[in-house]
This record gives structure tokens, sequence and C-alpha cells, in this order.
């Protein structure tokens, strides 16, 4: 059961960790939700699709909810398979999870999507700020 509702600025960054190469995912607002064991942050992309940031006290979970459903979970130091589908088919996608960081106002999750021999790493940061219930 929810026990806080209330809206947030987001700031959603994606960098590529070999690259450097970074873009902005989302800016706007987010619903934030404080459960007793997680928060979560709800927010809607520019293409629909809805997304859901679960934070955990040792892991996250972020799922997607569009023409392809998501769900992918990352806990610091740790291999996870996470189920993707979409209208072509199932699959599974493999992530290593480098570093899982969470404070009042920042959650960090530094992975690598394993496929083959190959590995490309990100680093995803959500930036929270404010509660806009305060300013309503």
């Amino acid at each position: 059961m929810c026990d806080i509702t209330m809206k947030k600025k987001l700031h959603v960054m994606h960098q590529h960790l070999y690259t450097k190469e970074s873009q902005d995912l989302f800016i706007g607002e987010a619903t934030h939700d404080i459960y007793d064991d997680y928060e979560q942050y709800t927010y809607e992309e520019e293409t629909g699709a809805k997304v859901i940031l679960r934070v955990y006290e040792n892991y996250a979970q972020i799922e997607r909810i569009g023409d392809v459903h998501s769900i992918l979970k990352f806990i610091e130091n740790e291999d996870t398979t996470n189920p993707i589908k979409s209208e072509f088919g199932d699959m599974n996608i493999d992530l290593f999870t480098h570093l899982y960081r969470k404070d009042d106002n920042q959650v960090v999750i530094a992975y690598d999507v394993l496929h083959s021999q190959d590995h490309d790493g990100f680093k995803i940061t959500f930036m929270m700020k404010g509660d806009l219930n305060e300013y309503n």
C-alpha cells in the first residue's frame, strides 16, 4: 500500500561508459510513490511508453511498458537475466551491474549489457528535484 504520493521534477540521463556519449532520456514531471519497502517513480516518455523506476534498498528495477515491454533488474556486482517482450517475440537480456547508488535526490546505475564476446557499458542517472505539490 502506498504511504505517500507526490510529484517531482525528474531528469534521466543515459551515458555510454566507454565512448562517453550521453543523451537525455527524459526531462519532466514524475509521480513519486513511497511504499513500505521501496520508492517508485513513474513517468511517460514522448513515445507514450510508461516507465516505472522502483528503488529498493539493495537493487533497482526499471519497467518500460510500450511497444516493447521490458523489466530490467539491477543488483550491484551481480548478473541478471531480464525479459523483453515485443510484437516480434520474447527474449532475455543479460546485464551485469557495476554500480547501484541511491540517495534522496539521485539514483545512479552503471551496467554492462552482456552479449556473446562483447560488452556494452552504460550509466543511467535519475535526478529528482522537489515536491511539486508544495508549489501548487
